[in-house]
């Protein structure tokens, strides 16, 4: 999404502090430590159970997980207690850690990237412009707010195929990230998108109140994400009317999940690599000869017979 934005309005890529706090997490030594513990005792094929379809019991121990690590874990790699739980509010959690480096780049007039889920525009402005007003009206920031849309479904299936190779990944111990598992009930993917919409509503109304009321620059683009490679501005609000946006923002078709939850099946878990004879045996390859041909010579022609070939046999493997 950064490089869409930057690209659009082309903005430089220098001087830009990135604060993703799931980058953090996703490599804490901590965070891995509590999923592990949670998989203790299952059986390959459970483990992978868990990630592609989770109870609610287990969604909600994976969810506390992350919190736990987020607000209760160093996460700072330089110290040399990092990964270790500390108490919340320590200066090395993630959350600290993600909070003073974004005070940090406000103070200093750099472009700044971050994410939000996007469901609650209220607590979003109170929050950006309570904390930071006066930096952002020091340094006349240009506050750009991004959505990428794509069809219900397609971000449904686009999310359950993501998480596989990272499960693998972490299961196989071919990664030092730990999987993040999103929320795919079709209640909670519902609801969730219900209230992007809403609030994308509200945050048209108040973008024009504040640039009139406090002459800050607030930008808001929605990009067609449905491709997935080439994306393009179906929305922005510093050219086109409210009604446009909010036509942008439903190309969601949310009325769409149910159906289309029916048709799919569920995630699919890697199956467990087995390394037994029978499936290390080769296929035997057969030796495939030429048809023959015998010459029959007659007094006044020749005529060429084609012998008849056998048809060689193979003998198919299945797991």
């Amino acid at each position: 999404m950064p490089e869409k934005v930057q690209k659009y309005l082309r903005l430089r890529k220098t001087n830009t502090k990135k604060l993703i706090i799931d980058d953090l997490l996703e490599k804490s030594p901590r965070y891995s430590q509590l999923i592990t513990e949670l998989l203790s005792g299952m059986t390959e094929k459970e483990k992978r159970a868990v990630f592609a379809n989770p109870s609610d019991e287990m969604l909600a121990a994976l969810t506390t997980a992350y919190f736990e690590a987020r607000s209760q874990a160093n996460c700072d790699e330089t110290d040399e207690n990092y990964g270790k739980s500390v108490s919340r509010g320590d200066p090395t959690t993630c959350e600290s850690l993600t909070d003073n480096g974004m005070t940090q780049a406000f103070q200093e007039g750099k472009n700044i990237v971050f994410e939000t889920v996007g469901k609650n525009w209220s607590g979003f402005q109170d929050w950006i412009y309570g904390t930071y007003g006066s930096d952002i009206k020091k340094h006349q920031y240009r506050v750009i707010m991004a959505w990428s849309i794509a069809d219900i479904c397609t971000i449904l299936d686009r999310n359950r195929s993501r998480i596989r190779p990272k499960v693998d990944a972490f299961l196989n111990k071919t990664s030092t990230k730990t999987p993040r598992l999103p929320d795919l009930r079709i209640n909670s993917v519902e609801s969730d998108y219900n209230a992007i919409i809403e609030y994308f509503d509200t945050a048209l109304d108040k973008a024009v109140q504040m640039c009139k009321d406090a002459g800050l620059k607030v930008q808001l683009l929605v990009f067609d994400n449905n491709t997935g490679v080439k994306s393009k501005v179906i929305f922005d609000s510093m050219v086109q009317k409210k009604s446009a946006g909010l036509r942008a923002i439903r190309r969601y078709h949310v009325e769409r999940l149910r159906k289309c939850a029916k048709t799919r099946s569920p995630v699919s878990p890697s199956p467990v690599k087995r390394s037994s004879a029978r499936s290390k045996t080769k296929k035997k390859k057969t030796r495939r000869t030429k048809p023959q041909t015998k010459r029959v010579r007659g007094p006044t022609r020749s005529l060429r017979i084609r012998a008849s070939r056998k048809r060689s046999t193979r003998r198919r493997l299945t797991r």
